[in-house]
């Protein structure tokens, strides 16, 4: 075996999980572990890092490791990206290539996951932060106002939110569009004043990194959710959580929807769970899903809170009746797992997001795709309407926030970012503006040239 670039035990804590999961997909890609993989595993992690993550990974469903992967890359600083990404490929031939050289099917092994990661483009990307970064100070770099272009080659004035210091995964919009609401992996909830961007509280309680925000009551009240199953209700005036609800049974919380009247919240969960929320006392109403379908990855309530709406690694959507808990419809044509869910205003229509790139909007009677909406190249993990239902929007991993005329599936605009990948946007009320979250820590609040 050739040497190895470098040892992943002398990397962070991040890099070293990401460096695991990488390894354990390419010697795991054959069912064996051949004495040779093992004996290097083990010079990379140690005896005990080799076997306890050997163990996690073994225990994971195929579907439920990709996401696991996922958030592993997303997990890592661009410093650890730096480091690691341009001879990551050089680092796990160093375990798999023999005196003969490295088989077909485990080079098509190391070219699989560098298109999961889009490895050479995140090297460009990384390689022209570099540049960019020098002689600038660190709010600045994260700026889009160079990097949002529309698609007709306007540029669109950008103000950055700062003070998370792990990946925001959510963000939301009081209903008067007076304040803007956040979640990140760093487990604190941010509450900031639109106008002049300054941070208005920060709730802190959460254990785990916090996977999705919910403004309700007309900005009043929030609700966030994190990775361990804690859901929180917060009163934006005190900063205090009303109630705690512990759904670690129902798995790690991944998305949350609030009804108009802001009495029923719903659920979605890493495990395959959905549930409704009584949001007066935190209590748990009804649960639907099954675990053997996979992770669900989002979900929402339709706005007279009659119907939950949720999509998972089993690559569809389904609609349930609060009341009965019924299944009501099953929406199918994904090709890979659906990250993001949205019903329109009027209920008549759902919106999805998928690991396979695309955004489909779907008649929500009947199950019948309307439309196809192409251009993302990575997946695609935030997707809403406008205000006006007239347009939606979506955000991805490949750096970009597009939006799209619903009734034609033309692309108005695509917004892309040097820095940044996109796990969340959101509409401003007023419909000109988006507020976006991502890899970079930051918010973005981008004013829209339409």
């Amino acid at each position: 075996m050739r040497k190895a670039p470098f040892i992943a035990k002398d990397m962070s804590i991040e890099a070293r999980k990401f460096l695991y999961a990488a390894a354990f997909w390419a010697v795991a890609a054959d069912e064996e572990l051949k004495k040779e993989e093992q004996e290097w595993l083990v010079e990379q992690f140690g005896e005990e890092g080799m076997t306890k993550s050997l163990n996690e990974f073994v225990s994971l469903e195929s579907s439920r490791f990709f996401e696991v992967f996922d958030n592993c890359a997303r997990a890592m600083s661009e410093d650890d990206q730096r480091r690691i990404y341009p001879r990551l490929e050089q680092w796990l031939r160093s375990c798999l290539e023999s005196d003969s050289g490295l088989p077909e099917s485990e080079q098509q092994v190391i070219q699989k996951l560098k298109d999961r990661l889009q490895l050479e483009d995140e090297i460009g990307r990384l390689s022209g932060s570099n540049a960019i970064n020098a002689g600038r100070s660190p709010v600045q770099t994260l700026s889009l106002a160079s990097g949002a272009r529309s698609s007709s080659g306007g540029s669109c004035e950008t103000r950055i939110l700062s003070g998370h210091t792990g990946e925001v995964t959510s963000v939301d919009v009081s209903r008067d569009g007076k304040y803007v609401l956040s979640g990140a992996e760093d487990g604190t909830v941010r509450l900031w004043d639109f106008e002049t961007g300054d941070a208005v509280k920060v709730f802190k309680g959460h254990e785990a990194g916090v996977g999705d925000v919910r403004f309700f009551l007309g900005g009043r009240r929030a609700v966030s959710g994190d990775r361990f199953g804690q859901i929180r209700l917060w009163n934006m005036e005190t900063g205090k959580a009303e109630w705690t609800s512990d759904q670690k049974k129902l798995g790690g919380i991944t998305g949350l929807a609030v009804d108009s009247e802001g009495k029923s919240g719903a659920f979605s969960s890493d495990i395959g769970m959905a549930g409704v929320l009584d949001l007066g006392k935190g209590n748990v109403v009804r649960t639907f899903g099954e675990k053997k379908r996979g992770a669900l990855h989002d979900v929402d309530i339709s706005m007279d809170g009659r119907f939950v709406l949720a999509g998972g690694d089993d690559k569809s959507l389904r609609i349930w009746d609060t009341a009965s808990g019924s299944e009501r419809m099953v929406f199918e044509g994904h090709e890979d797992g659906v990250i993001s869910v949205c019903f329109s205003s009027d209920g008549k229509q759902v919106l999805s997001g998928s690991r396979d790139n695309s955004v489909r909007l779907w008649n929500a009677d009947t199950g019948e795709e309307l439309r196809l909406f192409g251009g993302h190249t990575f997946s695609v993990y935030s997707v809403s309407f406008s205000p006006d239902g007239l347009r939606v929007m979506s955000a991805g991993w490949d750096h970009t926030v597009k939006i799209w005329d619903a009734r034609t599936g033309v692309q108005k605009i695509s917004l892309e970012s040097l820095n940044s990948r996109f796990s969340s946007a959101v509409f401003h009320p007023g419909g000109r503006h988006v507020i976006a979250g991502g890899s970079d820590k930051a918010v973005h609040v981008i004013s829209l040239v339409l």
